[in-house]
């Protein structure tokens, strides 16, 4: 049910009146801790790492399923 209201208030407006007040908090954070934490996820999206995750993660779940 409440996935189905946010689906539907998503549909009526463009953004929440929460939207801008977070946004704007958030960029106003100065912290060398706050920056790592936000760039930290970033490290792990590129490729040859999300690769060297994903292709042995596939091969032993391939393997796993047969055996």
């Amino acid at each position: 049910m409440g996935f189905v209201l946010i689906s539907l208030s998503a549909a009526a407006f463009t953004y929440f009146p929460g939207d801008l007040w977070l946004s704007r908090h958030l960029q106003q954070i100065h912290s060398s801790v706050f920056d790592k934490a936000v760039t930290l996820p970033e490290t792990f999206a590129d490729l040859p790492l999300v690769l060297a995750i994903w292709v042995p993660s596939v091969v032993l779940l391939w393997l796993l399923r047969y055996h």
